[in-house]
């Protein structure tokens, strides 16, 4: 129903048989200056990931052991325990996962959370919140995986959040994933052609 819904509003009504069109997106400036004093995530507070094009708003799990991911999926989306932490040099590879789709008889407030993650495209926003602390996310690329294939894991040499959710929705099949730069703060020593939205 959620996917249905997103291709009422969206694609349909975006596309070549209506005649509305949406405005393409303002892009961002093209040269960003590093903040002066970037800090982690303080990830003691709620914190909340956000993605408007896909209408989602759902509160992160923080350090969450492999065998731990399922059941703390009911509460949110989860982040892979060992990955990195927003604002930390160590790792700097954000890894969350979260629900496309769950059983049936599962009434869970957050089942469906990434079942739109595949309409993410590059140059798209991702949000992280928590407190009064923003990390702000565009996407580089997205693709699908074999469950086996954990190099999506790895450290990264540059700030990235990486989204990880099972695919096609409705089964376990294979992995979509979708891979972001950090954009604000501005992360030192990172080549301006990697944050800058000009790149994409």
């Amino acid at each position: 129903a959620k996917r249905i819904s997103y291709w009422w509003k969206v694609e349909y009504k975006n596309s070549s048989f209506t005649d509305t069109k949406a405005p393409s997106p303002t892009p961002q400036s093209a040269i960003r200056q590093p903040a002066e004093a970037e800090r982690p995530l303080d990830i003691s507070q709620p914190a909340v990931l956000k993605i408007d094009k896909i209408g989602v708003s759902v509160p992160v799990n923080w350090n969450i052991a492999a065998d731990e991911i399922i059941p703390n999926l009911a509460n949110g989306v989860a982040h892979y325990k060992g990955t990195g932490i927003p604002g930390s040099r160590e790792h700097q590879n954000v890894f969350i996962t979260g629900h496309s789709s769950n059983w049936w008889w599962d009434s869970g407030k957050y089942n469906n959370v990434f079942s739109l993650l595949d309409k993410l495209v590059a140059g798209d926003t991702i949000r992280l919140t928590a407190a009064d602390q923003t990390f702000v996310y565009t996407v580089r690329e997205a693709f699908s995986i074999e469950p086996t294939q954990t190099e999506v894991l790895r450290a990264s040499d540059t700030p990235v959040l990486t989204l990880m959710t099972c695919w096609p929705v409705g089964t376990n099949a294979r992995r979509w994933i979708v891979v972001a730069d950090q954009i604000e703060p501005a992360p030192p020593n990172v080549p301006p052609a990697i944050w800058s939205s000009a790149a994409w």
